[in-house]
């Protein structure tokens, strides 16, 4: 049960991630054109896979404690 909502988090939470680079892509804040834009890309999508990588470690040593 526990990977259910694991995977329904990182799929329902990255479509409403993409909609929102999205829109800040058409306003010009989010892209690879400029170094802000890169960097403001680069900070967002890092950070979604920082806490993304996190979460599944903590959960990968959470089923491994439970045995």
């Amino acid at each position: 049960m526990p990977w259910s909502s694991f995977a329904y988090n990182y799929l329902a939470g990255g479509l409403i991630f993409l909609v929102g680079m999205l829109v800040g892509w058409r306003q010009g804040q989010v892209g690879l054109a400029t170094s802000r834009q890169r960097r403001t890309t680069l900070v967002l999508v890092g950070g979604f896979l920082l806490v993304f990588g996190m979460h599944l470690a903590l959960m990968l040593a959470a089923e491994a404690a439970r045995g």
